[in-house]
């Protein structure tokens, strides 16, 4: 079973979301045997991850429940809600756990359905290459062009084993997928082209911003208050590029900073497409950890509110308040970017500040400068 790459960034979101959340799942392993990682991937088909739900159908715990299993509840905790719908399936009575008892119990839990249309469970294969389609639409409506949005519980154990040592599923673990060997080496090419510094000492991260691309290393249009560019941070490794880490991101202020701009004489802040030596690392507005802005960068000012950078005034300065943070896991960029490059996911940057902290020259002198690439669309071959 492989991840498939348009999956990654989701997979391994949710993957470590649940890994933060174990001890809340041990409890639950404790009172009914069952491992705490296939639980956990049930709560995540079942509701996203939300603890405010019952196990058993992903309805809310304050009420007797309306699905199947009816008449359920109300619990006034999770951990009592997600042993109840356990003992229901019986599943506190499987003594062993292998991979194969995994799948089996995963597709049973959720129905045999997909099985007698002979196609792969959507509910544990979903964003890999085991799933070909096909899901049910509607309690008992099966739609054999439909396709799932939602990750399966194989992939996701996958990925938590090569988070967490410690869950053993029989097989090897994946590595965690960094999207795109092939996109890396086309980032490195387009910072040679365009005559950027490249670090290739052992250990020495490139930091680089992709605007209007996926993680995929596909292209998108870009539009305003979305979170569609990438962050990518790499080494090298034998004479080449290797991607450390990638992030969906922004280089560019929301709806919110560019309609209502801190300076309203200037307008909102843009930064312009270049490489900059500008960041160390400290406190994004004293709270936490980030890259800040302390030497020079060229922006754009977009006072004509029209999200282009063409025709904008430029202005040089080393106290624009740039910094490298992230955006609060906010569904759209809107307050959470005035103008910064700014991640979207919370576990994302702080990935990224451990790589960034791993380089042997911060660890040297914690006053490194470090140095950001920031690529527009047409950069990139």
């Amino acid at each position: 079973m492989v991840v498939l790459p348009q999956w990654a960034f989701a997979v391994e979101q949710a993957a470590r979301r649940i890994v933060k959340n174990k001890a809340r799942y041990q409890m639950v392993e404790a009172k009914t045997g069952v491992p705490w990682y296939f639980i956990a991937g049930i709560n995540e088909l079942e509701s996203g991850g939300d603890f405010s739900t019952y196990l058993g159908n992903g309805e809310p715990l304050n009420r007797r429940t309306r699905l199947v299993p009816k008449g359920r509840g109300p619990f006034n905790t999770w951990e009592a809600g997600a042993i109840d719908a356990i003992k229901y399936d019986g599943l506190d009575k499987v003594k062993s756990w292998p991979i194969e008892r995994i799948a089996y119990q995963g597709e049973g839990y959720n129905g045999w359905g997909y099985h007698n249309h002979g196609a792969p469970s959507a509910y544990l294969w979903s964003g890999s290459n085991v799933y070909k389609g096909g899901k049910y639409i509607a309690d008992g409506v099966w739609s054999a062009s439909a396709k799932s949005q939602q990750t399966g519980i194989m992939p996701l154990l996958r990925v938590m084993a090569a988070i967490d040592s410690s869950i053993q599923i029989g097989v090897p673990a994946a590595p965690i997928p960094v999207p795109g060997s092939v996109f890396v080496d086309r980032v490195a090419a387009a910072m040679k082209a365009k005559g950027y510094r490249i670090d290739t000492e052992p250990g020495e991260i490139n930091l680089v911003y992709i605007e209007s691309y996926n993680r995929d290393g596909t292209k998108n249009d870009g539009k305003p208050d979305l979170w569609n560019d990438v962050h990518m941070v790499f080494t090298y490794e034998n004479n080449k590029p290797v991607a450390k880490g990638s992030w969906t991101c922004t280089t560019q202020p929301g709806f919110y900073y560019t309609e209502h701009p801190l300076n309203p004489e200037k307008g909102a802040a843009n930064i312009k497409p270049g490489q900059y030596t500008a960041w160390r690392v400290g406190l994004h507005r004293g709270q936490y950890e980030a890259l800040v802005q302390r030497g020079k960068l060229t922006l754009t000012r977009d006072k004509n509110k029209d999200y282009e950078r063409e025709g904008d005034r430029e202005e040089i300065g080393d106290s624009q308040g740039i910094n490298q943070h992230h955006g609060n896991n906010a569904a759209t960029v809107g307050p959470h970017s005035a103008g910064c490059l700014t991640s979207k996911m919370v576990d994302g940057h702080e990935d990224k500040m451990r790589i960034v902290k791993s380089d042997p020259r911060y660890l040297a002198n914690h006053s490194f400068m470090f140095t950001t690439a920031i690529l527009a669309q047409g950069d990139v071959p």
